[in-house]
């Protein structure tokens, strides 16, 4: 047999064996499609912010995911103007980032919102996906991304945006 590689090792290190991420607390829950790998908190591998509540990855098509909630601030009272929140921190983040067109979304009992974005690492051109709700004070959005060339696959970003759910609390 061969050897692992390193990213392979460190991928290992740092997956659990879960295929589902839910939070009762919050009534969130997210099913991984076929090649999507919870990651473990606090991992290497993928940039998310340090307080995500999940990452996850898609190692063998060079993608990348996480979940985040937060309170909504003052000014805050739909889904839309929650992806806007969402949208301004991708921005600083992601340098040439490129906010595409929204449309609405379902997201379990909830009404959501969705963006499509993209933007360049080097010579590879990514393409996004964030899914944002507001369930009361709290909002949340699945941001995930892989490269353009594998966005479009049965188990890419649209998969994953579909298996993104919330409860309404």
């Amino acid at each position: 047999r061969a050897q692992a590689t390193e990213a392979e090792q460190r991928l290992r290190d740092w997956s659990t064996t879960e295929r589902r991420f839910v939070d009762d607390g919050l009534g969130l829950t997210l099913d991984a499609p076929d090649g999507w790998v919870l990651l473990k908190p606090g991992n290497p591998l993928v940039q998310a912010p340090k307080d995500a509540r999940v990452t996850l990855a898609i190692p063998r098509h060079g993608g990348g995911a996480y979940v985040v909630t937060e309170p909504a601030t003052r000014g805050v009272a739909t889904a839309d103007q929650y992806l806007n929140k969402v949208q301004a921190r991708r921005s600083t983040e992601r340098p040439g980032y490129e906010p595409k067109q929204r449309v609405n979304a379902i997201l379990g009992s909830l009404a959501g919102r969705q963006l499509e974005a993209a933007w360049a690492d080097g010579a590879t051109r990514y393409r996004e996906v964030v899914v944002a709700g507001l369930d009361g004070w709290t909002g949340f959005a699945l941001v995930a991304w892989m490269p353009e060339a594998t966005a479009s696959r049965t188990n890419g970003l649209d998969a994953l945006a579909r298996g993104f759910s919330a409860r309404g609390l």
